[in-house]
């Protein structure tokens, strides 16, 4: 199922650990398990319209994080330019809080954390407030004084989702794996996201690709209608323990720009045409965008992206409608457990899609 995923590298042998979402495989029990794996069903009816003319087109879903104050500043606002252009829906995830992006004063002692910055050109294209947010300047809030920006999300049409309140406490929290301060993550971005928008977010990604058994779990509670907290394949649904959950997830499937310029790969001209050529492939590719990068940044190379997929056939889905189109097919979303692994451009690990259970 992985021989498509980029990037998806096997983690050392000193570095494997036991992962904190593998089910435990208990002797006779595998019928068990597999009856009560059947009994989640996913009601599709009202919560995943996509539009009409999608259906049998290779559809592309985009997921645009809007994670710092300058992407909703200036970033959001461009990129949805693009998309009404080339007739694009995408889910934002909006970041609440602040937008510190959790790094410590050992990153700067870290060779790969300057590596990064560099092959990024990190500095030039976020500014130095933004880059260094948190760490060498004083981390700012994501969207206050900035409900005008944020509301132009959703009267474009566009799907709008919760990021988390402030990336680096949502780090902090999963790392130190403090159920509490998840909680009161969620419950602090639901808040300040409904005074933004002035609607109840229904769906989320977890910030850096990072989640665990404990933000899983608690994301129940929410009733969230859908999530984007990992990398992977295909829409699924998380099973832990040997549960299944209720809350599908959308991982991203392709590299994003920062990832492929990070690596080395090339410039962001042959990132977009390695993205063309890999969605082709991919049945359900996923895109994260930046309003930075593909927004301001490569904007030029990005809307030429749009516009050739488009004469090529595809169309650009927000997240709900690519799930809303995978869960018209009769097959039901297959049940997948997660664990940790490292991509290639990232310097840490993010939480991936797993095996089939």
């Amino acid at each position: 199922m992985f021989g498509r995923l980029f990037g998806l590298k096997p983690l050392d042998k000193e570095k494997i650990r036991k992962s904190l979402y593998q089910p435990p495989i208990e002797e006779g029990g595998r019928e068990e398990k597999k009856r009560k794996l059947e009994d989640v069903k996913i009601e599709s009816k009202d919560k995943y319209p996509f539009r009409p003319g999608l259906g049998g087109k290779k559809v592309i879903g985009l997921k645009t994080v809007v994670d710092t104050r300058r992407a909703l500043e200036e970033g959001v606002r461009p990129l949805l330019d693009i998309y009404g252009a080339n007739s694009a829906l995408s889910s934002f995830f909006m970041a609440c809080g602040n937008d510190s992006r959790g790094e410590s004063f050992l990153s700067l002692l870290d060779p790969s954390f300057h590596s990064e910055n560099s092959r990024t050109q990190k500095v030039r294209r976020e500014g130095f407030k933004t880059a260094y947010s948190g760490l060498l300047s004083p981390p700012r809030p994501v969207s206050g004084g900035l409900s005008e920006a944020a509301s132009e999300i959703i009267r474009k049409g566009h799907d709008a989702g919760l990021y988390g309140f402030s990336p680096a406490k949502w780090k902090s929290a999963v790392s130190s794996r403090n159920e509490d301060a998840v909680a009161l993550n969620y419950e602090r971005g639901l808040s300040e996201f409904e005074d933004l928008l002035r609607i109840r977010a229904r769906s989320f990604a977890a910030p850096f690709f990072l989640c665990s058994n404990a933000t899983i779990l608690l994301q129940e509670n929410f009733a969230f209608d859908f999530a984007s907290d990992c990398r992977g394949t295909d829409p699924f649904l998380p099973v832990i323990d040997p549960r299944v959950m209720k809350t599908p997830q959308v991982p991203v499937t392709l590299p994003t720009v920062t990832e492929w310029l990070a690596a080395g790969n090339g410039d962001e001209r042959s990132f977009y045409e390695f993205i063309l050529k890999e969605s082709s492939i991919q049945k359900y590719p996923v895109l994260e965008v930046s309003p930075l990068y593909d927004g301001i940044a490569f904007a030029g190379e990005f809307a030429g992206f749009l516009e050739k997929a488009s004469k090529e056939g595809f169309a650009f889905a927000s997240l709900r409608e690519l799930l809303g189109l995978r869960l018209a097919e009769p097959a039901p979303l297959p049940r997948c457990t997660l664990s940790y692994g490292l991509v290639e451009g990232r310097r840490r690990e993010v939480t991936i899609q797993m095996l089939e259970v």
